[in-house]
């Protein structure tokens, strides 16, 4: 990676200014920090991941009719947000997965129907209902995970949307259910919402392969359905399948 750096940034200092040029380069200081961050190399991570954000910005705004520059930006910072989560710095986390939210949200209001848009969109509220969950910020987290059933609520619309889409809508409802306190209305909602998405996945197939079955009795996003007469029984349902 580092050499394809200095080749790229070689390219970028050229006499034609060519703006894929500039965008190789910020996706390759990305794929360099996500190598570093896998050596458990954080400090040179961060510094490669603060490269590409500053190359991946500066190139988003000029050219922001080019929507795939900011998928790419965004992507970066909610993988820097999931590393900073693990290093437990959560409150810097957040920036970053907010970032990655808004950036999310801007494509996916100018292309609506975008599935890659409108997942990353979900999951980048996902992160965040986790993430502040975590910090024990259950009102806030309780909202991000609102908006993540809504995005998911219109993912699933898309023609010929992925069998798993609608089971990872399920999942995202059902975790919710453990961020809504004492509002037991509100938590019945999200876990009889979770319910019908298992239902509509099993409608599409999902569960015909053993792997989805094994997923389904250990997914750990499913614990605050284990307990309900009707998940036990749609667990007996699909496990005789088998």
């Amino acid at each position: 990676y580092k050499r394809a750096i200095e080749l790229q940034q070689t390219l970028v200092n050229g006499p034609q200014p060519v703006p894929e040029f500039r965008f190789d380069l910020g996706m390759t200081y990305g794929n360099l920090g996500r190598a570093q961050r896998e050596l458990r190399e954080n400090g040179a991570a961060r510094k490669a991941f603060a490269q590409a954000i500053a190359i991946l910005t500066a190139i988003a705004d000029e050219f922001p009719q080019v929507l795939e520059y900011r998928f790419e930006l965004a992507g970066i910072q909610y993988f820097v947000g999931e590393f900073l989560v693990d290093l437990g710095e959560k409150h810097s986390a957040v920036t970053h997965l907010e970032r990655a939210r808004d950036n999310y949200q801007e494509i996916s209001h100018k292309s609506p129907k975008n599935f890659s848009y409108l997942r990353s969109l979900a999951q980048s509220w996902s992160a965040l209902g986790q993430t502040m969950a975590a910090m024990r910020d259950l009102e806030a987290a309780h909202k991000a995970f609102d908006e993540s059933v809504q995005v998911h609520e219109k993912l699933i619309l898309i023609p010929n949307v992925p069998t798993v889409s609608v089971y990872d809508a399920a999942g995202v409802c059902a975790m919710a259910c453990a961020v809504v306190g004492e509002n037991a209305e509100r938590k019945e909602y999200y876990a009889v919402r979770a319910m019908k998405l298992l239902h509509q996945a099993r409608d599409k197939g999902f569960f015909l392969g053993k792997a989805n079955i094994a997923r389904l009795k250990q997914d750990p996003g499913l614990e605050q359905l284990r307990q309900r007469r009707d998940f036990r029984e749609f667990l007996k349902e699909i496990s005789d399948k088998e």
